[in-house]
């Protein structure tokens, strides 16, 4: 069963998965796919991305 937690960046409850993509996006251990569609919906850049997800209760996992 996959853990599902709530995330304040996208501000609804996502797939554990999708929380690590993003966050190893935001450290460039992997190509930006999430993010790419993130900062299109939220026009927000990585810095503030990256500041609403360490401020996660959730972060690191």
């Amino acid at each position: 069963m996959t853990e599902k937690y709530f995330c304040p960046l996208l501000n609804k409850e996502i797939e554990e998965g999708k929380c690590v993509e993003i966050n190893y996006e935001l450290i460039k251990a992997k190509k930006e796919e999430y993010l790419i569609e993130i900062k299109k919906i939220l026009r927000k850049s990585n810095n503030e991305i990256e500041k609403i997800c360490e401020a996660c209760v959730n972060y690191p996992l």
